[in-house]
């Protein structure tokens, strides 16, 4: 398989989970896609297979080998066959004896409004709250449907060592513009 080595599924996939097949990225050839995911995120990521491709986990060292491998394009290549080859060293493969979650399921289908945000900006917002994590609100229009164009109330969520901060603390983030 092959896709932009830009993306780096391994970030989301589980560490240590119990849900063991969770602590690997999945290769679903079904649907020519990576997934990754552990129980809070998830990302989903198209990919050209090769010939010979096989479903299943794919682990981190095997992504991160292929990644630094050096190539003509910025595509990254792993052989994904009973063990996968990437950067030209081959990794033992996890076993695939499960069933991967569904994740069709957990993607949004319906939506009201496509609002681009700052990522960067937004941890900037959390971390000046000092806060583990934040929810976002969104203004309606008289209609009821979500205005694109106003800003995201950031509301601070305190958990763990963050716990005791204030609840009334807020931000704001303006959305980005796209062409």
């Amino acid at each position: 398989m092959k896709f932009d080595k830009r993306y780096k599924p391994e970030l989301c996939a589980g560490v240590k989970d119990r849900r063991f097949y969770l602590n690997n990225a999945h290769l679903d050839v079904d649907k020519a896609r990576i997934l990754s995911a552990d129980g809070s995120a998830l990302v989903c990521i198209p990919v050209e297979l090769s010939a010979g491709d096989l479903a299943g986990p794919i682990s981190a060292d095997a992504l991160k080998a292929a990644r630094k491998a050096p190539t003509v394009d910025r595509d990254l290549e792993i052989l994904a066959r009973d063990s996968l080859i990437a950067g030209g060293i081959t990794f033992p493969r996890a076993s695939a004896d499960y069933k991967y979650p569904d994740v069709d399921r957990l993607i949004p289908r319906l939506t009201q409004a496509d609002i681009a945000i700052d990522a960067r900006l937004l941890l900037v917002i959390q971390n000046a709250l000092g806060a583990s994590g934040v929810s976002l609100q969104f203004a309606k229009n008289p209609d009821g449907t979500i205005d694109p164009h106003a800003a995201i109330l950031v509301k601070p969520i305190y958990t763990g060592s963050t716990i005791g901060g204030n609840p009334n603390a807020l931000g704001a983030l303006m959305p980005m513009r796209c062409s």
